[in-house]
């Protein structure tokens, strides 16, 4: 039987029903995040040492009454079933064994794909009216206002096996400057529109309205997509990432994707002609490094890889002070990176692991500032006793480089959140520089140097890494002609020494 809750008083039917006893079990399915009635009515109508499980999305917390008098079993299940939200079993496709989790969420859809093509599940008592997906609000209202008997409405998709497939492709707005203007502006294609790209790039860009305009947006999410556009006011937005690449009004392609597709889109990109902005890192394996390089070369597009710290006001600072240097420098950095769960998506295939995927922003820094090849490269990891951390959590890599520089990091993920992420020491003739999170910068040992340098070359001020120089600079080097804005050896060299310390701290004893 079937009862509405705001009709009847469910509690007296179900113990009618049941002979005061109450069911066995009650399955929440309902969407009430702010309403912890109906779980507080489930423990009502459920009886002694009975189950509640809770699949819907409600408030939870029940009265400690009657949940403890009843010594109810309440779980919480996923909406699919075991595998539901496990990276290892929805994306990689490793299987539960079927002795162990019988229904696991794929082993449900078949059962039920199962049952649809047997026709053991029918719907139709269940439809009242059928709406075109057009007119769905109406569809909801009709439900809202008429409860009917039959409490579901069908919305039809219009979709026959004949008709091709709609275009992933949304125009939003109109274009902007076009080619023939007289200064026209970079014309951007942003692919990836995860909350980073929102959150920094898509903002800077808007700041830089002189050299961009954003032209397209891509992500896999079409919602996402379209209201990112939106929101950006570009052009038109799209699921598929070869829809800008074959748009000939996009200059420069964004990439703002996981990892271990920085390198593959970047080279569709380059050999399609557009100039590429790629968030670190180049690459996750030397294969992938050389096929990019090499399709760099030939192409001779602009380039840029998310290397942000040396455009920071600070490193700029301080690569004036040690540009006369005589001598090499020795430069000291740690990173206080803080824990991930080995679950975080940095973590996996896709991401690389911390080491190539963040720690290659300091490997670039010590480039910027020795200008010089690196030589040698020793890492050492502490090897994990625990499931917790993993080798490229914690680590330290070593530098020597041919001018005679050299360099140390320290990357932990052991320390605490109390303390700065990030501070650097540089030591050169008599003279110490500090940088603490790219918000204070001190120089000690200035003696010989004027008051009024003194001043210039301490100071505090925001955070500033360098995010919003980077996307300058590159904007105008395109414009001029003056080539990338980091030397490709430099790009090379970063990711190459990531690749030497993955190598040597994943064998480290």
């Amino acid at each position: 039987e079937g009862y509405n809750s705001s009709k009847n008083n469910v509690l007296e039917k179900v113990l009618n029903f049941t002979e005061d006893e109450g069911v066995d079990a009650t399955i929440i399915t309902a969407s009430a995040p702010r309403n912890n009635e109906i779980i507080q009515q489930a423990m009502e109508i459920t009886r002694k040492k009975g189950r509640v499980v809770v699949v819907g999305d409600i408030r939870l917390g029940p009265k400690r009454s009657p949940f403890y008098e009843k010594e109810i079993d309440y779980l919480i299940s996923t909406s699919y079933g075991p595998g539901r939200y496990d990276k290892d079993y929805e994306e990689k496709g490793i299987d539960y064994p079927f002795a162990y989790v019988r229904w696991t969420e794929k082993r449900n859809m078949e059962e039920y794909l199962r049952l649809l093509s047997e026709g053991k599940v029918n719907f139709q008592k269940l439809i009242s009216k059928i709406f075109p997906l057009e007119k769905a609000p109406e569809a909801y209202k009709f439900l809202e206002e008429n409860h009917p008997a039959n409490p579901a409405v069908l919305l039809d998709y219009h979709f026959r096996e004949n008709k091709k497939p709609e275009k992933t492709k949304i125009v939003i707005s109109q274009p902007f400057t076009p080619h023939h203007s007289p200064s026209p502006k970079l014309k951007v294609g942003l692919i990836g529109a995860g909350g980073f790209a929102r959150g920094m790039h898509l903002p800077n860009l808007k700041k830089l309205s002189n050299l961009y305009s954003i032209w397209a947006i891509c992500d896999i999410d079409g919602v996402n997509a379209e209201n990112t556009a939106q929101k950006s006011k570009a052009k038109y937005c799209t699921t598929d990432y070869k829809d800008i690449l074959k748009d000939e009004d996009v200059d420069l392609l964004m990439i703002t994707l996981p990892h271990n597709l920085h390198s593959k889109v970047a080279i569709e990109a380059a050999r399609a002609g557009k100039a590429v902005f790629c968030e670190k890192p180049m690459a996750l394996n030397e294969k992938e490094l050389n096929e990019l390089a090499k399709t760099l070369e030939e192409t001779k597009v602009p380039y840029l890889a998310g290397f942000n710290r040396r455009f920071s006001p600070f490193a700029q600072k301080i690569k004036k002070l040690i540009q006369k240097r005589e001598s090499p420098i020795i430069i000291d950095y740690q990173m206080n990176a803080g824990y991930l769960p080995k679950g975080h998506w940095t973590q996996t295939e896709a991401g690389g692991g911390r080491n190539i995927g963040e720690a290659c922003h300091i490997y670039d820094l010590f480039t910027f500032f020795t200008e010089s090849e690196v030589e040698k490269v020793n890492a050492f990891s502490i090897a994990p006793e625990n499931k917790k951390y993993l080798r490229n959590d914690n680590f330290t890599a070593g530098f020597k480089f041919k001018d005679g520089s050299i360099c140390n990091l320290i990357y932990t993920a052991m320390g605490t959140k109390d303390y700065s992420k990030e501070q650097m020491k540089i030591y050169f003739e008599g003279k110490i520089i500090f940088l603490e999170d790219y918000k204070n910068l001190r120089v000690f040992g200035l003696r010989n140097f004027s008051p009024s340098i003194i001043h210039r070359l301490s100071f505090t001020r925001a955070q500033d890494k360098g995010h919003l120089n980077e996307i300058r600079e590159f904007g105008e080097s395109i414009n001029n002609g003056s080539g990338y804005p980091i030397p490709l050896w430099q790009l090379i060299q970063a990711t190459k020494i990531s690749f030497e310390v993955e190598k040597q701290i994943s064998s480290s004893k």
